[in-house]
């Protein structure tokens, strides 16, 4: 949602707040506060112990890397965790399937952004979609 080359976050005024620190390379996920930024101190723990206030920390490396080839608006999917993001903290319509999305949606979905009805197979139809051959009917 945003890119940080340098920024600090400073919790002293929130619930169970109480920090102050100065981060690098940091990329906004969610308006709660979610983020994905290089943390140096934790580069030890990263992917064995969640020391982190909620945000994804990175090295150093890898958050500079990442500020490099990603855009804001691009898609981030978190894998081996059981925490779900906060819907409308952000850009969450991409948490929920297309059926789900339209749900929500007090004008109808324009044809064009309708999925296409699933077909059913022909009875005589083989793998690949092509029916099968007619039997050959001897004369005579």
């Amino acid at each position: 949602m945003e890119k940080y080359q340098y920024t600090t976050f400073d919790t002293r005024g929130e619930p169970n707040g109480g920090y102050v620190v100065d981060v690098e390379d940091a990329q906004r996920l969610t308006w709660g506060g979610e983020f994905i930024h290089g943390a140096p101190w934790s580069e030890g723990d990263q992917g064995k112990i969640n020391v982190s206030h909620g945000c994804t920390n990175i090295s150093a490396a890898a958050a500079d890397w990442l500020m490099g080839i990603t855009r804001v608006g691009d898609l981030v999917t978190f894998k081996g965790t059981e925490v779900q993001l906060t819907e409308g903290s952000g850009w969450t319509a991409w948490n929920v399937s297309w059926d789900e999305f339209v749900k929500g949606s007090a004008l109808p979905v324009p044809a064009g952004l309708r999925p296409a009805p699933t077909q059913v197979p022909h009875p005589g139809a083989v793998a690949g979609g092509s029916p099968a051959p007619a039997p050959s009917v001897r004369v005579g």
